[in-house]
């Protein structure tokens, strides 16, 4: 990786089995991962290949998708299947919660003026917030994924 930046935000995958990941290097003093993006992270193994990290941005912290220890340097193909999976189930959980944002507002307009939510807060209270929402970005540009040359390769 470049000088200054700890690991890569993952913009897009391509469509393709053996496309391009459209990356952005975050700077190393990044400090959090945003909502429903993925952060990946390489470094070189011990003996060889690459230590492959994933994680997922969630709204109070960031889990864990996956680690591929020793990873041969054409790690971009074992990782992006898992990749590929999280993004779509994230474009699908958007649009579910869309649906039913839609579906209750809708409902409630058949029902005269929405009412306000129930807000409590405290000791065993409840409180209220908007659904959790993944982003999936939609692929731009074709840029290839820098393993032959550069920062993927151990040469």
């Amino acid at each position: 990786m470049p000088h200054g930046v700890h690991s890569a935000l993952l913009q897009c995958i391509s469509t393709r089995p053996d496309g391009p990941l459209d990356i952005t290097w975050l700077a190393a003093e990044t400090s959090r991962l945003p909502l429903g993006r993925i952060r990946l992270r390489w470094e070189p193994a011990s003996r060889s290949g690459w230590d492959v990290t994933t994680y997922l941005g969630l709204t109070t912290a960031e889990v864990l998708l996956g680690s591929w220890p020793a990873s041969p340097d054409d790690w971009p193909r074992l990782v992006r299947p898992t990749l590929y999976e999280v993004t779509g189930l994230c474009a699908a959980l958007s649009f579910a919660t869309d649906a039913l944002d839609l579906s209750n507002r809708l409902s409630e307009s058949d029902r005269g003026p929405p009412k306000a939510a129930p807000r409590r807060s405290g000791k065993g209270g409840l409180v209220v917030r908007p659904p959790v929402r993944c982003v999936r970005s939609t692929c731009r540009r074709r840029t290839p994924w820098p393993t032959t040359r550069g920062y993927g390769s151990r040469t």
